[in-house]
């Protein structure tokens, strides 16, 4: 029993507190801060600068970020209150036929029902029964002539049809956010400044934390640029909101500013790019070179080329080292499957393999594949090499063991045909000086790269030119929970003179209007 507040030195009770009591004084005392980072080396990351991303699944919880929620209805429109997001997926996106994989094409808020199919922010179609918005208006318009003549919009002759201008509360307009239109609390309606009404919800608990933490804990809204620019990296924050609602109902609504990085005299912008960069997104156009490589392997006769190493979901130049867990342990699976490759995704190189059948010892084995050869000297489509069954016009820029054709792309008997058209990169160098200039793209998040002709590509469009990161921050690391991309409309992006390209914002007078053009540097 206790003697004096105490338990006997002889007891189990009084080992076991003692043995408590000295775990929690060990722990104090590594946690002071001249001590600290010996025993916690992970604290002296800056949460600014470390970030790892995890998404939750939906079996897990969910998240969701609206923009602009209210517009059109009353400034708490938003305010714990459900609504399903949806946006209008054109019927006819207009993308490039040769696009290997094609996305979703969200049309612009005024867009007409007919159209357009709905979907989720996963992309999945919404049935129109299901729809939160009212039928379209059919109005007198007469430019009209016809049905869908001469615009996609008519509906006939003198009429044409109108989105409704009724809105549903809680809708969310990430596609077209005003920088300079301001906005209203939620809570007292008040209006503020270079702004914008964001509403959030989450079907657990949002983390929070104790006072003093100096923004390096808890949840925060931050706006980031995917890729980044010319004047700072992906990982800067440009704006952002802290969470301190620790569980919601439905979606709750707060204000996001929209000024760049604090600084009153400039905010986000319609901003887009017109030239050629490291970092910059491109799209491989159908005048890119095509090749031809030895038969594809089959696994009936275990013969043909295949591309190495293996990754998580293609090969070659489109495999990527591991993300994660998941993809390190698939990875691991498919390389035990014949045929085998003689590199992993270590390597900063890609082959072409060829398994090829060994009549002697009447067994499969694999070797890197027989480089090209202009093999019939005296014929200009004479290029070829002994794995491959057809003649070509020269050797592959990408793969030695491949030919060039000229011949519309087309490769002859069932030689393997491989090529980049279609596909989207990121530029890891450019070459402007060359006598034609070249860029080095990679397709495998920068494990390898390959060269192009500039005027063999074209730079792709954001689907959004900002993100707003959900970012759950710890003293260790950043989380990023989830990431969603909203457009700017207005104003257009201040245009660098210096340099002749765009600031990715815009700078105000006095009065508040955008500047066009400025001399000014980047520190202004």
């Amino acid at each position: 029993r206790p003697v004096g507040g105490q338990y006997a030195e002889d007891t189990k009770k009084y080992a076991q507190v003692m043995a408590r009591n000295t775990e929690t004084l060990v722990e104090a005392l590594e946690r002071h801060p001249d001590v600290n980072v010996l025993y916690n080396p992970m604290s002296i990351y800056n949460n600014t600068n470390f970030y790892i991303f995890s998404y939750p699944t939906s079996t897990e919880y969910v998240l969701g970020i609206n923009f602009d929620p209210c517009r059109g209805n009353s400034y708490d429109c938003c305010m714990n209150v459900f609504g399903t997001a949806e946006y209008p997926a054109l019927l006819k996106p207009n993308l490039q036929s040769e696009r290997v994989y094609k996305y979703i094409v969200i049309g612009q808020p005024d867009e007409v029902q007919k159209n357009y199919y709905l979907v989720d922010e996963l992309g999945s179609s919404i049935s129109t029964t299901n729809s939160r918005s009212p039928d379209d208006y059919k109005v007198w318009n007469d430019t009209c002539t016809g049905i869908d003549t001469p615009y996609s919009y008519c509906a006939g002759r003198n009429f044409a049809y109108q989105r409704s201008p009724v809105r549903p509360a809680c809708e969310d307009n990430n596609s077209s956010v005003d920088a300079l239109a301001g906005c209203y609390s939620p809570l007292t309606g008040e209006y503020q400044t270079y702004c914008v009404q964001v509403a959030y919800s989450s079907n657990t608990f949002i983390p929070q934390c104790g006072v003093n933490t100096d923004g390096n804990c808890g949840t925060y809204l931050e706006v980031h640029m995917a890729h980044g620019t010319p004047y700072h990296e992906e990982r800067e924050i440009i704006s952002q909101v802290q969470l301190t609602t620790r569980n919601v109902t439905g979606y709750y609504t707060t204000m996001l500013p929209l000024t760049w990085k604090g600084n009153s005299s400039k905010v986000l912008c319609q901003y887009s790019e017109t030239f050629l960069r490291v970092g910059s997104l491109v799209y491989i156009k159908s005048s890119a070179p095509v090749c031809c490589c030895p038969p594809p392997y089959s696994s009936d006769t275990g013969t043909g080329s295949f591309q190495c190493p293996v990754g998580s979901t293609s090969n070659g130049a489109f495999a990527y080292r591991p993300y994660g867990i998941y993809d390190t342990l698939l990875v691991d699976t498919l390389v035990q499957a014949y045929p085998y490759c003689p590199i992993d995704l270590s390597a900063n190189e890609d082959r072409m393999m060829c398994s090829v059948y060994d009549v002697e010892n009447r067994r499969d084995y694999t070797r890197t594949c027989a480089n090209v050869t202009h093999f019939l000297p005296t014929v200009t489509r004479g290029w070829k090499s002994v794995d491959m069954l057809g003649l070509y016009d020269g050797v592959c820029p990408y793969y030695k063991s491949c030919a060039l054709t000229l011949d519309s792309g087309k490769c002859r008997f069932t030689d393997l045909r491989f090529t980049f058209i279609g596909q989207v990169g990121i530029v890891t160098a450019v070459d402007n000086d060359a006598t034609i200039p070249t860029v080095m793209v990679s397709f495998n998040n920068n494990r390898t790269s390959y060269e192009f002709s500039q005027e063999d590509v074209e730079l792709e469009q954001y689907k959004a030119q900002y993100e707003l990161w959900w970012v759950v921050r710890s003293p260790a690391m950043n989380t990023v929970q989830k990431r969603k991309g909203f457009n700017i409309t207005n104003p257009r992006c201040t245009f660098d003179s210096v340099n002749n390209r765009y600031f990715p914002y815009a700078i105000l007078d006095a009065e508040g209007n955008a500047i066009d053009t400025s001399a000014l540097s980047y520190e202004y």
